[in-house]
């Protein structure tokens, strides 16, 4: 759109664009990251516990931006896989419809962004199930589940389950910190969404544009965490229970 352009123009216009590939990382992180700490607890000791701590701290040893470069130069320079940056093929004039060369080349060009996320927040999460579940499954219960002659798989999936609990506090606060990470990727990747045009307002101190961006922020992680809530009380029916105890 042509200047001036109102505040709550370029919100909506640039939110699609940013949780477009914001919420795919987080879920996928979420599980990725989960399943990989619960292999970890269950092998600890072991090589794949080793391997996998291994990993993760490798991963942690990367910022965002890092990430983002080298995935562009070996999947976007080097190999010609994906494109170095942008929202969708310009060059073949595609107009922004819903038809199907236009969404692939959405999809397409939000692959390297969106794995930049992932890897960025993989970490947390491998080492978050991986702390939630190894004292769980030595406690003094799981030990009876034992004894009782419950299988190793069920007393691993009771433990996981647990430990999946706390992690969806965090997976609602994560969303926030994406769309901050998102400010350095969608910078790199010249992707118009809400981090782009974050970094944007902070060179040209845009002050209105920085508010309405900080509300969407707070705005969208409220709302992950009515949702994380909901989830939380179908994986852990207790949760309900004892708030109507105590009504």
């Amino acid at each position: 759109p042509e200047f001036p352009v109102s505040v709550s123009t370029i919100i909506t216009e640039a939110a699609p664009w940013t949780f477009g590939i914001v919420i795919p990382a987080i879920v996928a992180s979420f599980f990725i990251g989960n399943l990989l700490g619960r292999v970890a607890a269950l092998s600890r000791g072991k090589i794949s516990d080793y391997a996998i701590l291994g990993l993760m701290m490798f991963l942690y040893t990367f910022p965002v931006f890092v990430t983002g470069e080298i995935l562009i130069e070996v999947l976007a320079i080097d190999l010609h896989i994906f494109p170095t940056g942008g929202q969708y093929n310009t060059f073949q004039f595609l107009k922004p419809t819903m038809s199907l060369p236009f969404v692939w080349s959405v999809i397409y060009h939000a692959i390297l962004p969106t794995l930049t996320l992932i890897i960025f927040s993989l970490a947390g999460w491998i080492m978050g199930m991986r702390n939630n579940m190894i004292p769980i499954l030595q406690e003094d219960y799981m030990n009876y589940y034992r004894l009782m002659g419950v299988s190793e798989k069920m007393v691993a999936s009771k433990a996981y389950r647990l430990a999946l609990l706390p992690n969806f506090t965090s997976f609602s606060i994560s969303l926030g910190y994406s769309v901050l990470g998102a400010v350095a990727i969608e910078y790199l990747f010249n992707y118009a969404g809400l981090g782009y045009f974050f970094n944007q307002a902070i060179t040209g101190l845009d002050y209105p544009l920085l508010s309405g961006i900080f509300f969407m922020l707070v705005t969208a992680m409220v709302l992950s965490n009515f949702v994380a809530d909901i989830i939380y009380t179908i994986i852990d029916p207790r949760t309900s229970q004892e708030e109507t105890e105590g009504v």
